[in-house]
């Protein structure tokens, strides 16, 4: 099952964006880590203010932005990333005190 899970996180936000996932899936991007982790790098990266009606826009980092569209969602990257490792912890101990069993 992590194997699952680690394929899906390292495909969904870098070989899988907004601009080219299903609709129906549109759920799974906005729950990978890697996603925004890739939007935020981006966004750093790849914003150098060049307007769409500029001749050097396909050639800039701003096209690159718009073409995957990549937004500046910092605040809500954190707050997903800490409920996310929040969730993660309370649903290991309670697996580990639940389903472990340990005989005494």
């Amino acid at each position: 099952m992590r194997d699952i899970i680690s394929c899906c996180d390292y495909k969904l936000g870098y070989f899988v964006t907004k601009a080219t996932v299903a609709s129906w899936m549109m759920w799974a991007i906005y729950l990978s880590p890697l996603f925004y982790f890739i939007q935020q790098v981006s966004m750093e990266l790849f914003s150098d203010g060049t307007k769409k009606n500029e001749p050097n826009y396909l050639d800039s980092g701003q096209y690159v932005i718009d073409f995957y569209d990549f937004k500046d969602m910092l605040g809500l990257a954190v707050v997903v990333l800490v409920l996310e490792l929040l969730i993660c912890r309370v649903l290991q101990v309670v697996f580990l005190k639940k389903m472990n069993n340990p005989s005494r």
